[in-house]
């Protein structure tokens, strides 16, 4: 019985963290995301590329997530984007 319980909870345990499934951390709170996520599920914050992009550097801004239209540097905060 012991010996079926532990490699089974190390399984479920294991099929958690390592699923093949990697994430990312939010710039905004460090919550740990899945990589194809827009959104942070923790802040909202809209991760930069997530949406279709033009090539012209991030919508939203890393550091304080104001929407930068792709601009070089954040209209808001001034920084630097690509």
């Amino acid at each position: 019985g012991m010996m079926m319980m532990a490699p089974g909870g190390a399984a479920a345990g294991g099929g958690i963290a390592g699923s093949g499934q990697q994430t990312k951390s939010c710039p905004k709170c460090g919550a740990s995301n899945s990589v194809d996520t827009k959104f942070c599920r923790n802040c909202g914050f809209n991760f930069p590329g997530a949406e279709d992009d033009d090539g012209n550097g991030p919508k939203f801004c890393p550091e304080c997530g104001a929407k930068t239209g792709g601009a070089k540097f954040c209209p808001e905060c001034g920084n630097k984007l690509v």
